[in-house]
């Protein structure tokens, strides 16, 4: 992608890290993915 010159660009990481796709469970605390 190009982003032009004075663009911010903001990644959504709730919806990154909630996605089950990536994160079984995503609602759940699990200390074992920080490992």
């Amino acid at each position: 992608y190009l982003i032009p010159k004075g663009w911010k660009v903001l990644p959504l990481f709730r919806n990154i890290h909630h996605n089950p796709e990536f994160f079984p469970d995503p609602q759940k605390f699990d200390p074992s993915r920080f490992e």
